[in-house]
């Protein structure tokens, strides 16, 4: 059986749920009690990792806030990231640790090849890129569900 990004960010939520509550914060629900619009954010940014969009809390956290411009409740990633608390920002580095350890990470954004002439930071080369984790980033691949099937996660 696949592990689909479904699967992946129903791990990490739960693990963003508890450390709010090892904080003493109010925690989101249950992932299965969860409303549909928390599940699919988390998906969404499960995938943003995954896909190698969200190379860190930063890109995460701007991944959600830009979704959460396309709907009509207000979302709770409005601040910038360097105006979140710390305890926010963990919680969105936790998530995507998660995400990355479920994985084994895919490319972190920046280049690794020692070939590489360029010595500032830029952009991977993408064919021959290997992550931090060495895993390269288009291993990871969103399993295809079966005709006419519908995730329940996917809510």
């Amino acid at each position: 059986m696949s592990v689909t990004a479904a699967d992946i960010a129903r791990v990490a939520y739960e693990a963003r749920r508890a450390y709010a509550v090892a904080l003493g914060q109010p925690a989101p629900p249950a992932w299965e009690e969860a409303p549909s619009d928390e599940r699919r954010e988390a998906i969404a940014g499960a995938e943003a990792v995954l896909s190698g969009e969200a190379r860190s809390a930063a890109h995460l956290h701007e991944t959600w806030t830009r979704r959460g411009e396309e709907v009509p409740a207000p979302s709770p990633f409005s601040p910038a990231y360097d105006q979140l608390g710390v305890d926010e920002r963990r919680k969105l580095l936790l998530f995507r640790a998660v995400v990355l350890a479920v994985i084994d990470g895919p490319c972190n954004g920046f280049c690794h090849d020692d070939k590489c002439q360029n010595l500032e930071d830029h952009d991977c080369h993408l064919d021959t890129c290997m992550s931090k984790f060495g895993v390269p980033p288009g291993l990871w691949r969103a399993p295809a569900p079966p005709a006419g099937a519908r995730s329940k996660l996917y809510c």
